[in-house]
């Protein structure tokens, strides 16, 4: 029940931040009047995604991006997708990734959390790199963390082609003395206004093919 009630704190937090958010790509900066203890409050990409997949589930994913830079000297950020499918809350998983580094860098310390409708299934620590992604052209970042029982390294790529954005995500899970496990994305976005745009995703487990879920939906960024 306790979790219950937290992964519900989540998940409003999560869409409430996309409510106060800008477009894709977009920075806004809320600053305190005083230079001493400022504060820089900074809202990245965050959406709401509605699509339909190829067994006729609805799935509903939120994407939060938000940081605060802190005296001019320390950054502090919040990354967090939720997504559910059929509004079944036993469906629910989420990937929350805390960021801490000195203001300008682009490697961070870096905490992730995974969590399902039973709670928090794994934590790990590490660093956060978003300097690779850009100096191919595009945006994203590669995470790179570990614990007791094993590492993870999770990337994500987008870059503009024409007319549509293509992006990649790929999820490897390397347990200690286990099997390797991944999960794989590739999307395919055509922007309607600016804030609506229309999206493709392929989502492909463990490098198969044939387990592939195909969706097609909207996306709603603020």
């Amino acid at each position: 029940m306790r979790f219950r009630n937290t992964k519900r704190i989540i998940v409003g937090a999560a869409l409430a931040a996309n409510l106060i958010a800008e477009p894709a790509h977009a920075q806004e900066n809320y600053q305190q009047p005083h230079d001493n203890g400022r504060v820089e409050l900074n809202l990245g990409y965050n959406a709401l995604e509605v699509a339909v997949t190829d067994k006729a589930d609805v799935r509903t994913r939120a994407l939060t991006n938000v940081d605060a830079t802190i005296a001019d000297r320390l950054t502090v950020g919040y990354h967090g997708l939720n997504e559910i499918d059929n509004v079944d809350p036993n469906s629910y998983y989420g990937r929350h990734v805390i960021t801490v580094s000195p203001k300008g860098p682009l490697i961070s310390a870096a905490a992730v959390m995974k969590t399902d409708a039973k709670g928090v299934f794994d934590k790990k620590v590490g660093i956060r790199n978003t300097s690779l992604p850009e100096l191919l052209g595009g945006y994203g970042f590669i995470d790179v963390t570990a614990n007791g029982e094993g590492a993870n390294a999770t990337a994500f790529y987008g870059r503009d082609v024409g007319p549509i954005t293509i992006e990649g995500y790929q999820d490897v899970d390397i347990p200690y003395g286990g099997k390797v496990s991944s999960y794989s994305e590739l999307i395919l976005t055509k922007s309607v206004d600016g804030k609506l745009s229309i999206f493709g995703r392929a989502e492909i487990p463990n490098n198969q093919p044939g387990k592939t879920k195909g969706m097609i939906g909207l996306i709603f960024s603020f």
